[in-house]
């Protein structure tokens, strides 16, 4: 008699964009995996478009670099900023756009809405 019994991995990787900040000439944006397996070969992107005459067009994207691995372990936050891509001075309204999706995870989006007053940037 042979007998078959079913297992069911309960084992998931999930990416949640915790929080969207605003700063001195930045956006930072914070994703945590809340899943029990490690996020691997991770990627994230921030948008952040509008202002006066819609002149403000900054797009960062990181999949690991030189300074941080390509994996999030589970349970462990990654914090991005969009410093490397440019500096965002202006005024206006901004709208800002957030993914982060990894090769065991699905993709995740955020959306918010800033103001920029100069260097300053603020989450409204």
């Amino acid at each position: 008699m042979i007998q078959v019994v079913g297992y069911q991995n309960n084992e998931t990787t999930t990416l949640v964009i915790t929080d969207i900040r605003g700063g001195i000439c930045r956006v930072k944006a914070v994703i945590e995996n809340t899943g029990t397996v490690d996020a691997e070969n991770f990627s994230i992107t921030i948008s952040v478009k509008g202002g006066l005459f819609n002149k403000t067009d900054v797009f960062h994207e990181c999949s690991g670099c030189d300074h941080c691995e390509t994996i999030i372990p589970a349970g462990n936050t990654k914090s991005e900023s969009t410093l490397k891509s440019g500096l965002i001075i202006g005024f206006g309204q901004i709208a800002i756009n957030v993914t982060a999706e990894a090769e065991n995870a699905d993709l995740v989006k955020e959306e918010a809405k800033g103001f920029m007053f100069g260097p300053f940037v603020l989450i409204i």
